[in-house]
Parts: C-alpha cells; structure tokens; sequence
C-alpha cells in the first residue's frame, strides 16, 4: 500500500509539471496567434471579453494572456500619441526643420552619426559624441538650466536644441536669433522669449551688429536675464568663448562661468558634408 501511495504522488507530480508546461505553451500560442480570431476587427475579436479580464476569455485557449489584437492596438495607440505629442511641440516650439521634427517625433534617443561616415578617422566623432553626452545630461539633470553648444557649421548643434525641445515637456520656443534684425517679426515674441520655460536661441552671433548695437544688446540682455532667473536655454553659436564675451559684454562672461552653464565643444567636423561623401562613396561602390 505504501509502496502503491509512493508511485501515485510521483506519478501526480509528473502529470502537473506537464500540465504547466502544457499552460505555458497554450499561452504562448494563444498571444502569438489564436486560431478562432483572424483579425483585430472580426466579430470575434470585438466580442472577446480577453480585452477587458483574460482570466474570462470566452473564444480561444482558456486562461490565455489578454487578445494579441488589443495590446497591439494599445501599443501602437501609444506610441502615435507620442509622436504627434512630439509633433506638436517642436511645431508649436517653432524648430524650424520639417525633417528634423518629423525624425525627432519618432525616435526615442538622440540619435548618433553613423560611425562609417567617418571612415577610418574616428576621432572626428569626438564633438558628436560630446554633444549627445551633454545633452542626455542636461535633460537629466533638472540643475542644469543653460547649455551652450559652440561650434562650426553642420557639427549638429540646432539638432541637438530640436532633440532637447523633443523630450521636454514644457512648453518651448525656438528664437533665431537673427529675429532681432526684423522688427516686424521680433515684436510679436519679444515678451514670449522673456517666459518661455524653454527657450533656444539658435546661431547666436548672426544677428547683425548694427552702429546703434540694438540688436547685439538685445540678445545679450534677454540670455543674461534668463540666466539671473534660472529660466531654462539652448544656446547654440559659432563663437568661443572669448568672443563671445568680445561681443556680449561683461554682465554676459561673468555669467558663462556658473555652475549651471554648462558650454560644450561640438567641434568643426561638418557633419552633414561627411554625410553626402559617404553617400556619393556608397553610390559608386554600388
């Protein structure tokens, strides 16, 4: 009798450690594909009760993980909420790129140049990869209100401010800054760049420098004040430092030497001109 209930109990064990298997596979199967449901707007799929309680799934394998069709459509639900959020606020920020914020509404990190644009030269990436560092750190760090990013053209600056502006949720505003020479389109936003939560100030340093200096001393007054209040800026310029505080004044270089200024070398590496040549390279390989 012993000998009998001591088969019994290993023969129960084995048959349950099947069964599990067996629930895990109908699970498995049942999220992949259930054999009864043959798309998302069937009358199968819209009268499944799996869509609200799994547990009381009515069509399919039973105990089965909530409809495949249901949490594709939540999915991608989500993510098109995302991206037209995203949309919105570059649009309403002002970026002034249509491929920058239509690449940027879709992404979910600050995308890299490709390492075969630069060929067997990979230190050229330096300013690239500085740039993304730093901006991952000023989007984390909520201490961090001002990022200065100096460089020569193409070396992704206003990407880099387009990319900020993308995963900020404040409301922003994109200021070229050459918006000073044109006081038609100046006076609309000059009380808006004062109170946006974000602002980026795009080529500083294109504006022109006229004799009365208005435009200069605009510019100047406008980052310095947000800097006194810790109003948050994106910066982007072909000046150094140097000439920076050249042109700007003292109240401005006084400033740029704060903790929470942080200026970051892109470099002079064109990176869109890299770009074309690895292109132009690929098309006659090809």
């Amino acid at each position: 009798m012993k000998k009998l209930q001591m088969f019994d109990e290993k023969t129960l064990k084995h048959f349950q450690d099947r069964a599990l298997v067996a629930m895990e596979n109908i699970k498995r199967t049942r999220r992949e594909d259930c054999p009864r449901c043959p798309s998302a707007k069937s009358e199968i799929a819209l009268k499944c009760s799996s869509r609200l309680d799994a547990d009381t799934e009515t069509h399919g394998f039973e105990d089965g993980p909530m409809c495949k069709h249901v949490e594709e459509k939540a999915r991608r639900e989500a993510e098109e909420e995302v991206i037209r959020a995203r949309t919105l606020r570059m649009q309403h920020a002002g970026v002034p790129d249509p491929d920058m914020v239509k690449h940027f509404a879709k992404v979910k990190v600050m995308t890299q140049p490709s390492r075969s644009w630069f060929g067997p030269d990979q230190s050229q990436r330096e300013g690239s990869e500085r740039v993304a560092e730093a901006v991952n750190y000023y989007l984390s760090d909520p201490h961090m209100r001002h990022l200065l990013l100096i460089g020569g053209t193409g070396t992704g600056k206003s990407t880099a401010a387009a990319w900020v502006v993308a995963s900020t949720l404040d409301n922003a505003h994109w200021l070229p800054a050459r918006t000073v020479d044109d006081m038609e389109r100046w006076r609309p936003v000059s009380s808006l760049v004062y109170s946006a939560p974000l602002l980026v100030i795009d080529d500083l340093g294109t504006e022109r420098q006229s004799e009365s200096g208005w435009g200069v001393e605009t510019l100047s007054s406008l980052w310095v004040d947000r800097i006194d209040r810790g109003m948050r800026t994106v910066v982007t310029t072909n000046l150094s430092i140097a000439a920076l505080s050249s042109r700007y004044g003292e109240r401005l270089r006084s400033r740029l030497n704060r903790t929470d200024v942080a200026p970051v070398a892109a470099g002079n590496v064109d990176l869109r001109k890299l770009k074309r040549d690895y292109q132009q390279r690929m098309g006659e390989v090809k």
